[in-house]
């Protein structure tokens, strides 16, 4: 029997809208100027561990509070069938917790992008005003329709989604309501009553990775997530690194954007899919825009020159 397969339900809430292959936006990452350098000159992108990001509570919280919810669910206790099923679901389901504390967090990362409008040369103030060094920095736009996603990559892309707490924890009820149905009906032995336990806890994984407080709803969210958890050859062991900044020291995922056997396509550049540069609205002269260009020019991407716009959003940086 295939246990696993069994689960798909869990999943069957995840969209074509949702998917980064289905829907191919542009999506913009606003940075400081020194960020876009370093992007553009290095080829390269530097994810965030959640544990040193604002989302903190969003991912720590969501898994913390589902976990329990599930741990502590009369439904699911009584969908095992006997207590000895239970107890070794209850078990198998806190030894996924606990492991993706311990082993896993520490190197799991997120890279976050803003979707963004093919007509839009201005940006979305809120994210200037947020992500951008307060509208002085920049907003790199990549077409994602020019980049070809592999299945084996260890990278998962993905819309987020906005839910209050109610909601994040109406989601988690909803999903345990599943899981119980398909328990029921499954009957399974002791011995592999650790599996259903694991799917749930994958599941609640994944939505806590891509969900955010419904606050931040305007931002148009979207993620580049990794997890040593679902790439058990840790194939991008050599791009873990570290950054020294006003936070302290963190651990870093910098993400080379070029061809990786298995990783990405073999054809894979940044300047290839590239599609604008804006240039923050509270440094928005013909000047800085010229000076953007001469920085391309002097890091060898001469080619993005005239993708270079400024945001012409009245704003001034206080």
């Amino acid at each position: 029997m295939d246990i696993g397969a069994l689960f798909d339900v869990l999943w069957s809430d995840i969209k074509d809208d949702d998917l980064v292959e289905k829907v191919r936006p542009l999506l913009a990452h606003y940075t400081s100027l020194q960020g876009l350098e370093s992007i553009l000159s290095g080829d390269q992108i530097w994810f965030s561990n959640p544990l040193f990001m604002n989302d903190l509570d969003e991912v720590i919280s969501c898994i913390r509070d589902g976990s329990f919810r599930m741990l502590t669910s009369e439904k699911l206790i009584e969908a095992c069938g006997s207590p000895g099923r239970a107890g070794i679901f209850r078990k198998s389901l806190d030894a996924c917790r606990k492991r993706f504390a311990t082993e896993h967090m520490f190197d799991t990362y997120l890279f976050c992008f803003s979707e963004h409008d093919p007509k839009d040369y201005d940006g979305i103030l809120s994210m200037w005003r947020g992500y951008a060094s307060n509208a002085t920095g920049a907003a790199l736009v990549v077409d994602t329709s020019k980049i070809t996603f592999l299945q084996s990559s260890a990278l998962i892309v993905h819309r987020v989604t906005y839910a209050s707490p109610e909601e994040q924890g109406a989601w988690v009820d909803k999903k345990i309501d599943e899981a119980c149905e398909i328990l029921r009906a499954a009957d399974l032995p002791d011995e592999q009553m650790f599996q259903p336990a694991q799917c749930l806890f994958e599941r609640l994984k994944r939505f806590a990775l891509f969900t955010k407080h419904v606050g931040f709803k305007e931002e148009r969210e979207w993620r580049v997530a990794y997890t040593v958890g679902d790439d058990p050859d840790i194939r991008l062991k050599s791009m873990f690194s570290y950054h020294i900044g006003p936070r302290g020291i963190e651990p870093k995922l910098k993400f080379k954007i070029a061809p990786a056997d298995g990783l990405t396509d073999p054809t894979l550049s940044l300047a290839a899919i590239v599609n604008r540069i804006l240039i923050g609205p509270a440094n928005k002269s013909m000047l800085a825009v010229q000076t953007v260009q001469r920085m391309l020019d002097c890091i060898s991407k001469p080619q993005l020159r005239g993708l270079v716009h400024a945001s012409r959003i009245p704003y001034r940086a206080f």
